[in-house]
């Protein structure tokens, strides 16, 4: 009986469980603003990050998958609220003070909350902004955004990446032309990835697609 096998690589990131994923080498060591953009770098990664999906939901309840590892290994995509969610969830389990949501028009993003403020990072739109000189070293919370365009429409010191390359920044700065509301995230763990294999089973990882696809109700929803 073989429980719970890995296959793991020195050059990706653990997702078998969070204390995996966070004692990664791309998080050691790293505390407050490295730690809350390494994690956003991870989401935001073209190989191992979140892409943009009409989210997943659960089978039996229809509700949305909110579980991290849930999200990681099994489906890999979601809209921004499921992934501000995520983020949230990431950075308080990596330790920092605290996250939540930030609902802005028409869309969601995160703040963690670290070195007695809060920041805003966003892993959907894939972008965050950093504060004007001679404060470029700190990253702008919302209310900051929402008080000054600029530091979307001529921001001089962007994230890497900076927005997805099928959005404006003027459509992105509009999306903060609001009165935001804020709401802790759904802190849920509850999937694990242990399994077991009795004698006779194996497990066989393939790297082709097969033909096959996910299919949820909400599908249906999203394509009208």
């Amino acid at each position: 009986m073989i429980i719970s096998p890995r296959v793991t690589s020195p050059n990706y990131t653990d997702f078998s469980s969070l204390s995996a994923l966070l004692a990664g080498p791309r998080f050691a060591g790293k505390t407050g603003e490295d730690l809350a953009v390494a994690l956003w770098e991870l989401l935001v990664d073209e190989q191992e990050g979140i892409y943009h999906f009409w989210p997943p939901t659960e089978r039996l309840t229809g509700r949305k998958v909110r579980d991290p590892l849930k999200l990681l290994n099994c489906f890999g995509w979601c809209l921004c609220g499921d992934n501000a969610n995520l983020l949230a969830t990431l950075h308080k389990a990596a330790g920092l003070e605290d996250a939540r949501c930030v609902g802005l028009k028409g869309h969601v993003v995160e703040e963690a909350y670290y070195d007695g403020a809060w920041h805003l990072l966003d892993a959907d739109l894939r972008a965050f902004h950093r504060r004007h000189p001679p404060e470029q070293d700190t990253i702008a919370s919302g209310e900051d955004c929402m008080a000054d365009a600029t530091l979307i429409l001529s921001q001089q010191h962007p994230s890497d990446p900076f927005y997805r390359p099928d959005v404006s920044l003027e459509n992105m700065a509009g999306l903060y032309d609001c009165a935001a509301s804020t709401w802790q995230c759904v802190d849920e763990h509850v999937h694990t990835m242990d399994f077991v294999l009795r004698p006779g089973e194996r497990l066989v990882r393939g790297t082709q697609p097969e033909g096959k696809w996910t299919w949820f109700d909400s599908f249906a929803e999203a394509s009208g």
